[in-house]
């Protein structure tokens, strides 16, 4: 599992290579956040 850290939260990150882009999740949250990026850096 690839993860990355932002403002205490930790999130898990996957590359989606159907869609070509980076997908990711928060975890430890009750609530679904999810986020995406084509770049590492976005």
């Amino acid at each position: 599992m690839n993860a990355m850290s932002y403002k205490g939260y930790t999130a898990r990150i996957e590359f989606d290579e159907r869609d070509n882009i980076f997908v990711g999740r928060v975890l430890g949250v009750k609530a679904i956040i999810g986020f995406h990026g084509e770049t590492v850096t976005e």
